[in-house]
């Protein structure tokens, strides 16, 4: 008796992850078919995300690190220009 109660409940927990797998992959296929229909082609200067996306890098690239690599530059070339010059140095 004991056997088939395991047996039994083994099959329903296997049937309840398939179901739940099934329905997983029906939500997710589904929901990335949408967006890209809506959103038409990636990477079109008409999408505002990749429009966001691009103005994100630009800014990043020329203020974050041009923001941050200049100064160094800069002290360098005084230090430099100090180290030569000895009334100053």
């Amino acid at each position: 008796m004991l056997s088939q109660v395991r047996r039994r409940s083994h099959r329903l927990v296997g049937e309840r992850v398939r179901g739940a797998g099934l329905a997983e992959q029906q939500v997710l296929g589904g929901g990335f078919r949408d967006t890209a229909e809506l959103r038409g082609r990636r990477g079109r200067a008409t999408d505002p995300g990749w429009k966001a996306r691009r103005k994100l890098l630009r800014n990043l690239l020329l203020y974050g690190l041009g923001g941050l690599v200049p100064p160094f530059i800069g002290i360098k070339l005084i230090d430099l220009l100090i180290s030569t010059v000895p009334e100053l140095g």
